[in-house]
């Protein structure tokens, strides 16, 4: 059985009720931390089991005056009672009690400990049936049994008693710290009353210097007995406590013999009697402080301090409230009391720094709610103050009132710009965003921040940040979202040198709302502006997404492809002006596809399929000459490497072609002179050979006769335009000697 709410009138029922049901078995009994087993057998209350008994037998069979505590040490200095046995048992072993002070002695004992389970609040209880061992357990080795057998019901009038001398006692002496003097003498009241002799100590000890406390500590008696007689004389008026003043000089005279916690006890007790016009709380926080009771110390310092500031003396109060906050730092109590102090002294700005620790106190104490109330008085002193409003941000972050957190941070942000401290003002915002990092106006904020303080690849980077925030805020609404991301394109576009991150997830996010011809417009724009600033890699990633988007649209692939040859991805840039050209000439777009391939041919003088494909749409624009001329150029890149066919082929369409150009007869005659086609190179030379006699080119005829009879020796063709070419230059050069030596003549 158990129950949760026992009071002193309810244990008292219970014990009785289970002894005079003649039951056995052990009544566990708690309070919070404390228990006691209280073993019952038909009828009698055998013994209590208790973790440590307060109420030791030496010192209760010492204040019996049956031992004397000389036999007590020597009996402990033997070691007796180390085997287990009980001290009592040894004592009477050993002649120095008898059998019956040594039950009177457990006797009592059970009594003090029975007494003190009524003064328990909060009690449980639960019976077991059955000897302790067995409500218990194999812990019952670690409980101290207490008592020798007595009657319940004599065990509860006694207790009964006990309660009522107790009770009867706190009334007559209402405080253990006053200071009796007894008025009468002691030998004469002990025999006058009958009283053992040394009844008489007792008395002796009122001597108007000990308080009741350090009577009831010092006398040889057990306390139930000292009780019943202080209460007694008292009743009789044979004992006067000290008044307030009284106490006081005692105090005061003997400050410096007295121990310093007997003077505490003496001015507590002064204190709380009330004496107009002293103030004792000075002395008590020194007192305090000394003995090392440091939040007393503190508390009484604190109260100097207010009645200083009462009485105008700030600078006083300033010392004792430092004094309080020095010995318990962490008392948000004390720290208050300072700032008010300092106020008061007009010390604004070391006001608003106690606030602030009192703030920080509270959040070390997990209480949010009053460190934003501290930091708020701080901001009334301080209205400015950078450090307050960053702690007020931290403390309504942990607070969760993100909206106001965020606010603060912009204000503070504000604050920073106005005086020049534009990475404060960055730091700050970032901060808002670590609290709300779907802050539209802290990032926004922060985008313009980054602009004006010249960060553009920054503000890029925030700009793009803010595009999941609208997507997550405007989902519903795309019209709307798509304004706002046309806003954000905007704002990336005036940057100019913008990352391509940013342009991609606003084009990402257009796509998902459904528009990708937006998207693709998005990107172009900003491809642009890359390309303007010089951001070659981020117009390759922004162009590769544009591509991605719109495949068919070739215009952007060109632009990829010209982007991704400045980057110096020359291959895949060829390669993509290759498939670009060739879906233009599917296409039938021509002049597109000629201006890819000459683009190719930019990016790689030597690409044979550029200048053949651009030989083939000369040629079908009836552009002879410029077809002739690429395919010699072609023909001379073949023999270049190596491939004589091919070089004899393209030579032969460029002569063809464009059969008048002297230079393309003789580079296909070199190229099939190195071939060894040498009859076929004859030929080529000999209607080279026609031609420039026929035009009387007597220079470039001596050059191919010479090859031709390189060739052949005895080709008679080849030497008689070489005699013919020299005669005829012979004759002229004659001509031309004739013509001066006249001259010279007339002259």
């Amino acid at each position: 059985m158990g129950t949760t709410s026992l009071d002193v009138f309810d244990f008292g029922l219970l014990l009785q009720a289970l002894a005079q049901s003649s039951k056995v078995g052990t009544l566990r009994v708690v309070s919070g931390t404390r228990e006691k087993y209280i073993h019952i057998d038909r009828g009698r209350v055998e013994a209590v089991y208790t973790r440590r008994s307060r109420f030791r037998i030496c010192r209760i069979l010492y204040n019996m005056h049956v031992v004397e505590m000389e036999d007590l040490r020597s009996v402990l200095e033997e070691g007796s009672g180390a085997d287990g046995k009980p001290l009592g048992e040894v004592l009477v072993e050993k002649g120095l009690v008898s059998e019956a002070d040594l039950q009177a002695a457990l006797h009592y004992q059970m009594l003090e400990e029975l007494v003190e389970v009524f003064h328990w609040k909060d009690l449980t209880y639960e019976f077991f049936g059955g000897p302790p061992e067995k409500a218990v357990g194999p812990s019952i080795r670690e409980l101290t049994r207490v008592g020798g057998g007595s009657d319940a019901d004599s065990v509860l009038l006694e207790v009964t008693k006990i309660l009522d001398d107790i009770e009867n006692f706190n009334r007559t002496t209402p405080s253990l710290k006053d200071v009796y003097e007894a008025g009468v003498d002691a030998r004469s009241y002990v025999e006058r009353e009958g009283l053992p002799a040394h009844v008489a100590g007792l008395i002796e000890l009122i001597d108007g210097v000990r308080d009741i406390g350090e009577v009831l500590r010092e006398m040889r008696l057990n306390r139930f007995e000292v009780m019943e007689i202080l209460r007694r004389m008292r009743e009789e008026g044979l004992t006067r406590p000290k008044n307030a003043l009284e106490l006081l000089m005692l105090a005061e005279n003997r400050r410096d013999s007295l121990p310093p916690k007997k003077l505490i006890r003496l001015y507590e007790r002064v204190a709380e009697l009330g004496l107009d016009g002293f103030d004792l709380s000075l002395r008590l926080a020194e007192l305090y402080e000394k003995t090392g009771e440091r939040e007393k110390a503190a508390a009484c310092y604190l109260e100097h301090a207010g009645r200083m500031s009462a009485e105008g003396e700030a600078e006083k109060a300033r010392a004792a409230a430092e004094k309080a906050v020095a010995l318990v730092p962490g008392s948000p109590a004390a720290r208050h009391r300072l700032s008010r102090i300092l106020l008061d002294l007009d010390l604004e700005e070391e006001a608003a720094r106690e606030l602030q620790r009192i703030a920080g106190i509270h959040l070390g104490r997990g209480e949010p709610a009053k460190a934003e109330q501290a930091v708020g008085s701080a901001l009334r002193i301080l209205p400015g103050d950078e450090s307050l409003l960053e702690d007020r941000i931290d403390i309504l972050a942990s607070l969760g009132r993100t909206r106001e957190a965020v606010g603060a941070c912009r204000a503070l942000s504000r604050l920073r710009c106005d005086r020049r401290d534009l990475d404060g003002a960055g730091r700050i915002l970032r901060r808002a965003l670590e609290i709300a990092p779907s802050s539209l106006g802290a990032r926004s904020a922060l985008v313009g921040l980054l602009e004006v303080s010249g960060d553009r690849a920054g503000a890029a980077a925030e700009v793009g940040e803010l595009v999941p925030v609208i997507l997550a805020r405007t989902r519903s609404r795309p019209r709307r979202a798509a304004r706002l991301l046309d806003v954000l394109a905007g704002r990336l576009s005036k940057l100019r040198q913008e990352g391509a991150t940013a342009a991609v997830r606003i084009a990402d996010a257009r796509v998902e709302l459904g528009d990708r011809e937006g998207a693709v417009r998005i990107l172009s724009r900003a491809g642009e502006n890359q390309i303007a600033a010089g951001r070659i890699a981020d117009a390759a990633h922004t162009y590769s997404r544009a591509v991605e988007l719109d495949p068919k649209n070739l215009d952007l692939a060109e632009t990829l492809a010209l982007v991704l040859a400045r980057l110096g991805s020359r291959e895949d840039a060829l390669a993509r002006l290759r498939r670009i050209a060739a879906l233009y000439r599917r296409r039938g777009e021509g002049e597109r596809a000629r201006h890819a391939w000459q683009e190719v041919l930019r990016l790689n003088p030597f690409s044979p399929d550029a200048l053949l494909e651009l030989a083939r749409m000369e040629t079908d624009r009836g552009r002879k000459k410029e077809a002739a001329a690429l395919l010699n150029q072609l023909g001379q890149l073949y023999r270049a490497a190596g491939d004589l066919e091919a070089a004899v082929q393209h030579l032969d369409q460029a002569c063809r072609l464009h059969p008048g150009r002297k230079q393309y007869v003789r580079d296909l005659a070199e190229a099939l002179g190195v071939a060894l086609k040498a009859r076929h190179s004859l030929e080529t030379f000999d209607e080279l050979l026609a031609m420039l006699r026929a035009r009387r080119d007597h220079i470039a005829t001596l050059d191919v006769a010479f090859r031709m009879l390189a060739l052949d020796p005895g080709h008679e063709e080849a030497a008689g335009a070489l005699r013919e070419a020299y005669e005829s230059l012979g004759r002229r050069l004659q001509a031309a000697l004739k013509g001066r030596e006249e001259s010279g003549a007339d002259g």
